[in-house]
């Protein structure tokens, strides 16, 4: 459109130059109406005239067409009438004539059509001018035709024999022939008439026909008039808009595309909007190209910030890290130096990786994160870890960089405080170690009391507190010399510390005195437990420097807060009951009270008479059988031990095994049971056809032995015992201590071909990954759920599950405690394979066993 080419007396019109766009388009839009009105115009006044000019033909061409045909009419009756006359001219038409007179009525319609010719001459003479001068001219020459006429309507037909007033034969045949002779020439005078008047209507009606092809040809002058008008004003306005804009916008897209140059050329010859705009595009463009170098200046001097900046910051002493929604994005060179990562290397990575675990992590982010959203600075000292896994002490800081918004980010500082807190732990430990044995001082053993008692409180527990004196320490260090009596406390400290847990502290008061601090006691004879391990293990002699040196402790014990709340009273109590211990002969343990005392010597009486049942064979074992749910058949028991004291009778497994497990005794008692389940494996399998397996259960005493696995396969061995018929049932809980040991033990017992039950399912840890991971064969499921299973729907559903998840991972799964016949139906109808409880059977110790099978 913007190559519209106009001719130059338009281009370069002043007046049209000047035209602002506006009034060139309200000028344009006035001529544009105006030739509208006019095409209007000129069509309806030509229809006008041509609607007068036809309505005036009509009003005369309908009538005197009309006249022709009553002229072509008159002469077709003339003839006829012509006709009769020649018939009457002779004497018989004339006879008959008169006797039939039926040709008087048609000579009297023709002189009456005659009389009307007249009035139509008259009428057609308005459109045919001198028609009515010819039509006198033949009336006057043709008269005689008429007054014949009149004589022969005047003849009475009949009465032909009449007087006066008729006509003789004669007669009437010379006005027949005058009449003949006068109907001729009339009927060529009318013919002539008639011609003319149609000749008049039909060059009237071509007139009319012409003046309608004029109209049309009018109307379409002025119409191709008026788009010729329209169409040079709309090209006239294209090319004030068009060019203009299209000019404006070739400059545009040279600026957007670089050319900070770009100028439109401003005409003086023209005065409008777009010479305006013009303007304002110079304009713009000077200001953007202002712009442009302003930003070119800006961005030099940013970027000669940022280098000094960057120096500033590459040089920095700490370790700096811009870090975005978790990810390193920019490091320093120090903190390359703290934590040995190279810098492509670290940038993208996670900050976890900073830190020497997960809980570190969290840990500083939920410090750090109330006061970074604040706008506050964060700082803290945290361990760290090195890319080579080296763990360090790093001073950390953290501010954000807008308040607003994360996206910018968070700057971190880290400064590598590893020597600082080595000295200050230094100073603590001098400050609150013994230097000789390394246990806490005084100072510290009073700060853990302090804090333990406040646990105690809150757990609502016990706490126990050890006084330990060495006995002659003072003869042993005057005669010995001081360094073996250090080396002795140094050892002495070493065995002690083996004794107690890690929850536990060993302090050196000072001299021979040691305390040890046993918080969160479940029952007070746990004080008692800690005393006999210490007075068992200062038994052993000690070898110094190849000197033999035997000493005993004397232990006194207070508990909180039964016999003080104050840490003085029970410190003091403690002391006292060391004292009491000394006066009871040295090498023992005293309670501060004589009620305690008491029931301290019972336990110990009990774990003596245990003692007695190992070494005297005072245990049995009982078998519950297992049953299949599907047969019905025993394939399989539970060994169960049994004490029979030879004092109190039969003893409760409760009330004994743990505390086999606190004496270790569970030990040796455990490698009796399984060398007296094999032996008698042999005759179960040998009078039970259905017999496949007995499980034995692990305590966790025995599961720490490293020679577990071992001894199990002496066993084996001795007795003959192929191993897939014994299964071995452990507890979650001991399962998941230690689990990489644990996986190895129990892969190296699947190994033997034992057999591997999980027993109390669902009441530990129940995690599938590690059941999944672990070589486990049996999965039992815990009595207490299956105990309630028909009135507590967790129960059941828990019941299900574990039976769905054996089905899942291949593995066998085994009820306890089934005791009637509606929980024994549950498990054989969703699935269980194995039932286990008193609705089947007691447990029966294994002469009565083999009786029952024999029966069956």
């Amino acid at each position: 459109m913007h190559n519209i080419d106009l001719p130059d007396y338009l281009k370069h019109s002043r007046f049209l130059n000047n035209l602002s766009v506006r009034k060139l388009l309200q000028y344009w839009a006035v001529i544009c109406a105006s030739a509208v009105i006019l095409l209007s115009l000129t069509a309806l006044i030509t229809n006008d005239i041509i609607s007068s000019k036809q309505r005036i033909l009509e009003e005369k061409l309908v009538p005197s067409a009309n006249i022709v045909r009553n002229l072509e009419q008159f002469l077709s009756d003339s003839e006829i009438l012509r006709q009769e006359l020649l018939v009457i001219k002779t004497p018989e038409g004339l006879k008959k004539y008169r006797d039939a007179n039926i040709k008087k009525q048609v000579i009297t319609n023709y002189l009456l059509q005659l009389s009307l010719l007249t009035t139509n001459i008259e009428v057609l003479n308005t459109v045919v001018p001198g028609l009515q001068d010819r039509y006198k001219e033949y009336l006057l020459q043709d008269a005689e035709f008429v007054n014949c006429l009149a004589k022969i309507i005047s003849q009475s037909p009949v009465k032909p024999d009449a007087g006066s007033g008729t006509c003789d034969t004669t007669t009437l045949s010379g006005i027949v022939t005058s009449l003949n002779e006068s109907s001729g020439s009339l009927g060529n005078s009318l013919k002539r008439i008639s011609n003319l008047a149609a000749e008049k209507i039909n060059a009237h009606s071509t007139l009319s026909h012409d003046l309608s092809q004029i109209s049309l040809a009018v109307i379409v002058t002025v119409s191709l008039l008026v788009i010729s008008v329209i169409i040079a004003g709309i090209s006239l306005v294209i090319y004030r808009i068009d060019d203009p804009l299209y000019k404006v916008r070739v400059a545009m897209h040279d600026l957007s595309s670089g050319d900070m140059s770009r100028r439109l050329e401003v005409s003086d010859d023209i005065k409008d909007e777009f010479s305006e705009l013009t303007v304002d595009f110079n304009r713009f463009a000077e200001r953007l190209q202002s712009l442009f170098n302003e930003v070119i200046a800006a961005n030099t001097a940013l970027e000669n910030s940022e280098k000094r900046v960057r120096a500033i910051l590459e040089n920095a002493l700490v370790g700096i890290a811009h870090v975005i929604d978790g990810n390193i994005v920019a490091v320093n060179r120090k903190f390359e130096e703290i934590f040995g990562y190279e810098r492509e290397e670290i940038q993208g990575m996670r900050k976890e990786i900073l830190y020497p675990s997960d809980d570190t992590h969290k840990a500083i982010n939920e410090a750090a994160a109330s006061l970074l959203a604040n706008d506050e600075t964060y700082q803290g000292e945290w361990k760290m870890k090195h890319k080579n896994g080296t763990i360090f002490w790093c001073a950390v800081s953290a501010k954000s960089i807008s308040e607003k918004t994360r996206e910018e980010g968070i700057i971190w500082l880290f400064e590598d405080i590893t020597q600082r807190k080595r000295s200050e732990e230094e100073l603590l430990r001098l400050a609150n170690y013994d230097s000789l044995t390394g246990l806490p001082n005084r100072s510290l053993f009073i700060d853990r009391l302090e804090q333990g008692i406040g646990r105690t409180r809150r757990q609502d527990s016990l706490l126990g507190l050890l006084y330990i004196d060495l006995d002659r320490f003072k003869i042993i260090n005057d005669s010995m010399g001081h360094t073996i009596g250090d080396e002795l406390l140094k050892c002495v400290a070493g065995r002690l510390f083996e004794c107690v847990r890690n929850s536990d502290t060993v302090c050196r008061l000072g001299g021979d005195e040691f305390t040890i601090i046993l918080p969160e006691m479940q029952d007070i004879s746990d004080a008692g437990k800690v005393a006999e391990k210490i007075l068992m293990v200062m038994n052993d002699s000690f070898n110094l420097n190849g000197e033999k040196v035997n000493i005993s402790p004397s232990i006194g014990v207070s508990i909180f807060p039964d016999d003080a709340e104050e840490i003085e009273s029970l410190m003091k109590n403690a002391d006292s009951a060391m004292y009491h211990a000394k006066s009871k002969g040295r090498n023992n343990y005293q309670y501060y009270t004589q009620e305690m005392n008491a029931e301290a010597r019972l336990r110990l009486d009990r774990e003596n008479r245990l003692r007695r049942a190992v070494e005297f064979d005072q245990f049995m074992l009982y078998y519950q059988p297992q049953v299949d749910t599907k047969t019905l058949h025993i394939t399989g028991y539970e060994a169960l031990i049994r004490w029979h004291d030879s004092e109190t009778g039969l003893v409760s497994p409760d009330q004994f095994v743990p505390l086999l497990e606190d004496t270790g005794l569970i030990v040796p008692v455990g490698d009796w049971i399984m060398r007296r389940a094999c032996i008698d494996i042999r005759q179960m399998s040998a009078m039970n056809k259905h017999f496949e397996s007995v499980s034995i259960n692990l305590s966790a005493r025995q599961f720490v032995d490293h020679s577990i696995v071992d001894r199990i396969r002496l066993i084996l061995e001795e007795t003959g015992v192929s191993p897939d018929q014994l299964v071995i049932e452990i507890t979650e809980t001991i399962m998941m201590t230690e689990t990489e040991r644990s996986l190895m033990l129990l892969t190296e017992l699947s190994k033997l071909g034992v057999k591997l039950s999980l027993d109390d399912f669902g009441t530990g840890y129940s995690s599938l990954a590690y059941l999944k991971q672990f070589p486990i064969n049996v999965i039992k499921i815990d009595k207490s759920f299956v105990r309630d299973l028909h009135t507590n729907q967790s129960d059941s559903a828990i019941c299900e599950a574990i039976i769905a998840i054996g089905h899942q991972l291949n593995l066998k799964v085994v009820a306890e405690g089934v005791e009637t016949q509606e929980q024994f139906i549950y498990m054989r109808d969703n699935g269980c394979h194995s039932i286990q409880g008193y609705y089947f059977g007691k447990p029966l110790p294994i002469s009565q066993l083999l009786c029952n099978i024999s029966q069956t």
